[in-house]
């Protein structure tokens, strides 16, 4: 059974603050969907490094928060096609860390989990400095085990876990700070591949990288494709074992769904409340 430590709604006072490292007491944003379609502005920059930066000073600068892909999920489910969201790719406030669970909280004892979190309490700088080669980063095995075992992030903020079948049940907030787990064997299901709506709706990674199913079948509906086929990536698949936790920085990409980070669009889309 899947503890949360502590509830969704309990630490919604707690946000990072960009460039302490540490948790502040300012106001958080409570925001719906129709806010984001709205309200919603660009940060962007000619690659992630430049575009984090320029995230990391604007959320500092104007109180903003930044948008994950539950929550632009949501907002394209509702945008009309004209709308700018549906003419690029965009960087989200979501990563995924793939590591080794060493005490079998969420999975087999000494088995790879992959952990979606979405939110503003989610640090971007820690993505600057990818591995020579790759499209991840590095976490160290204690902070992945602190994240598991307490539920706390390496900035000290407590969020919530749920596992694949609580985040379909009692879906969080579209501005909650949380994180879906996948055993590894639902990690690497649906292989990459185009394919149709089964495949869309039943993917335990795209409901993960969605923050559940919510908004999921309306976002799919109005993808402008003629054959509704669009891609799911899914990089896990044929990943080995991971000797120390892998951290991807995640997109959701044009008329498809989310994946880690590519480019060209490095574009991140804020809100600092109505205007």
């Amino acid at each position: 059974m899947t503890k949360q430590l502590p509830p969704p709604g309990m630490t919604e006072h707690l946000q990072w603050k960009p460039n302490t490292g540490q948790p502040s007491t300012k106001k958080e944003l409570i925001y719906e969907i129709i806010d984001i379609v709205t309200y919603g502005k660009e940060v962007f920059g000619p690659n992630l490094e430049q575009a984090l930066q320029n995230v990391i000073n604007y959320t500092r600068d104007f109180n903003a928060g930044v948008i994950s892909a539950p929550a632009l999920i949501g907002a394209k489910s509702i945008a009309p096609p004209t709308h700018r969201f549906w003419q690029k790719s965009y960087c989200v406030r979501s990563t995924e860390i793939y590591g080794v669970d060493t005490n079998g909280i969420f999975g087999n004892k000494c088995e790879p989990v992959l952990v979606v979190l979405h939110g503003e309490g989610i640090e971007p700088i820690q993505f600057i400095s990818f591995q020579p080669g790759s499209n991840f980063n590095h976490m160290r095995q204690s902070e992945f085990d602190t994240l598991l075992k307490e539920h706390k992030l390496r900035n000290g903020k407590y969020i919530s876990l749920y596992t694949l079948d609580a985040i379909t049940t009692i879906p969080p907030k579209i501005y909650d700070t949380f994180g879906v787990v996948l055993n590894d064997a639902q990690a690497r299901s649906f292989p990459e591949l185009i394919c149709r709506s089964f495949n869309m709706f039943n993917s335990p990674l795209n409901i993960a990288r969605a923050g559940g199913s919510t908004h999921l079948r309306n976002y799919y509906d109005r993808i402008p494709t003629f054959t509704n086929e669009v891609t799911l990536e899914n990089p896990y698949t044929n990943i080995a074992q991971p000797d120390i936790p892998q951290i991807r920085p995640l997109e959701l990409q044009l008329n498809a769904f989310v994946r880690t980070v590519r480019g060209p669009d490095y574009t991140y889309v804020v809100y600092e409340g109505r205007q």
